[in-house]
């Protein structure tokens, strides 16, 4: 009995809707808090201690700092070292700016804006996964044809019995035409299996 392989394309994965949106959106804002809690403590220890804030010099604005915050740009353990006058400061400057973020997250512009993405990605759903499968195709013609181009350099080379490497114009090598199996991994073999997993194509298509 012959086997063959399941072509079926996968089931689409789904495009991001505006409640997983704002789900993310409240990971975001319960990470903020308990980074909150964890400066408030250090804020209590170092004012038991006797510190007094006193700023280190110049630095982003509070309103940067919350965006760097939400965008996860700002540095971690911002606080953790320095005089403790100056980690004072550091730490109420931070708990300002989570503050700031936190509120952010809560506005109902956000919450529209989100609205508004997830029916935009949406609708350019089927357009997107169509460009990506012909990408998809393409990569899978550029690996058949690196294929191709191996085992005739490698014959032509055995008849030879010499390196013809250099030789012909035009025999290239490295990145994209060292592609010449869909299973080895590395950038081109994940993007077609993510296009396979979301349902743009098939795993036919993409030569699995």
């Amino acid at each position: 009995m012959k086997l063959t392989r399941n072509t079926t394309p996968a089931a689409p994965a789904p495009t991001q809707t505006a409640a997983a949106l704002l789900e993310a959106l409240d990971r975001k804002r319960a990470a903020l808090l308990d980074r909150d809690a964890e400066l408030h403590k250090q804020q209590i220890s170092l004012e038991a201690g006797g510190a007094v804030p006193s700023p280190p010099g110049a630095g982003p604005s509070l309103h940067d700092k919350a965006i760097e915050m939400l965008n996860g740009t700002a540095p971690p353990g911002s606080s953790a070292g320095g005089p403790r006058n100056e980690v004072l400061y550091a730490v109420l400057f931070e708990r300002q700016a989570l503050a700031q973020a936190i509120e952010m997250l809560r506005s109902p512009i956000i919450h529209a804006e989100l609205e508004r993405v997830s029916e935009q990605l949406e609708e350019a759903r089927p357009a997107w996964g169509e460009i990506t499968r012909r990408r998809v195709l393409a990569l899978e013609a550029l690996r058949k044809a690196n294929v191709e181009a191996y085992e005739f350099m490698s014959t032509l080379q055995r008849k030879a019995r010499t390196s013809i490497v250099g030789w012909f114009p035009c025999d290239a090598a490295g990145v994209p035409f060292d592609f010449v199996d869909a299973k080895l991994g590395g950038d081109i073999t994940d993007f077609i299996d993510a296009a396979v997993r979301s349902g743009f194509c098939s795993s036919k298509e993409a030569g699995r």
